[in-house]
């Protein structure tokens, strides 16, 4: 059995579990805090760490460090003892930790600097990675879902737990907090339906999800409150206006491909996206036309210029979402 890891990524949560689950195979189910120490990688300079984890413990015979965000650049006092980029005292007390030593480095990103501290570990220990969900990923997001609701003691059908992601999006966090405030609400063994989740889902986790089901049905009054909601919630424009430059794109490519290709998975295959979430775009598309899918992407390169250049970021987003709401067919009879 190994006794170094390397566990990063985006999607939090997974990162978090998987740390959970080496160190419980380490140390076995009853371990307490005294078997575990977390250093932070930021602040900690490097010879500290070295001597930390290769050192014997005499009061426990087994300890797992989790080291977190490693920088190698050592505390701020000691910065100038030790170049940012050396990490060869690492390198080698690699070899020099002890068997009744685990060490697992963290990092709750996906994006890692080239020539960082992950280049030497790469080849060194096991590496674990977990990005977060794309929006076509949600087949992928619902076995965790329905794993959740299953070790929190309750139940749901598929149907339902895709709704709840809908509402809350595919951050596992989240939807795991949500998961445990309904099962809690229904009680163990029951069975979640849409009312609970109408019930007790919170504005603030209804995110960008449930705003682009608004803006694809063209309900301009949910769909600008929706928006508010979201800023009021601290979202980011630009991270709004991310999600519908990238959905209308799918949208668009999926409507081209639905002419001359019938089968959703021959769709999927030739994207490289989900069966699931393409059936779901075919479904929304009969509301667009292709020329109005590619009028909309031009709108949002406009917009991303617009906020770029010091136009005001919701007056730019409440336009182009007005926008992406009208009916064409009726504007365009309207002006004759």
């Amino acid at each position: 059995m190994s006794n170094l890891y390397l566990v990063y990524g985006d999607e939090g949560f997974l990162v978090d579990q998987k740390v959970k689950e080496i160190q419980t195979a380490f140390l076995g189910k009853n371990f307490d805090a005294s078997h575990v120490e977390v250093i932070d990688g930021e602040r900690a300079s490097l010879s500290d760490i070295v001597y930390q984890i290769t050192s014997v413990s005499m009061f426990s015979p087994q300890k797992v460090f989790l080291i977190k965000n490693l920088q190698g650049k050592g505390s701020r006092r000691k910065k100038q003892k030790e170049k940012s980029s050396d990490f060869s005292i690492l390198e080698d007390a690699l070899g020099l930790i002890p068997q009744e030593t685990c060490v697992i480095f963290i990092y709750n990103s996906a994006k890692l600097e080239a020539g960082s501290v992950y280049s030497m570990l790469e080849g060194a220990v096991e590496c674990f990675e977990f990005k977060s969900f794309s929006e076509w990923q949600k087949d992928e997001v619902l076995s965790h879902v329905l794993a959740l609701v299953k070790a929190a003691g309750g139940n749901i059908k598929k149907d339902v737990a895709f709704y709840l992601i809908d509402l809350v999006g595919n951050d596992l966090r989240t939807l795991n907090s949500e998961i445990q405030k309904l099962v809690n609400y229904k009680g163990s063994g029951q069975t979640i339906d849409k009312a609970d989740i109408d019930a007790l889902v919170s504005p603030g986790s209804i995110g960008i999800f449930k705003l682009m089901t608004y803006l694809k049905q063209k309900d301009l009054r949910q769909t600008l409150n929706g928006y508010q909601k979201l800023r009021k919630f601290g979202e980011d424009p630009f991270s709004v206006l991310a999600m519908i430059g990238s959905t209308f794109r799918m949208m668009f490519q999926v409507k081209l491909l639905a002419g001359k290709l019938r089968d959703p998975f021959a769709i999927a295959k030739n994207l490289g996206s989900s069966p699931y979430y393409v059936k779901q775009i075919l479904k929304e598309v009969n509301n667009f036309d292709l020329l109005e899918l590619k009028d909309i992407l031009l709108k949002v390169y406009g917009a991303d210029t617009q906020i770029k250049t010091g136009f005001d970021k919701d007056a730019a987003m409440e336009i182009l979402l007005s926008e992406i709401c009208q009916d064409r067919n009726r504007i365009k009879l309207g002006s004759r």
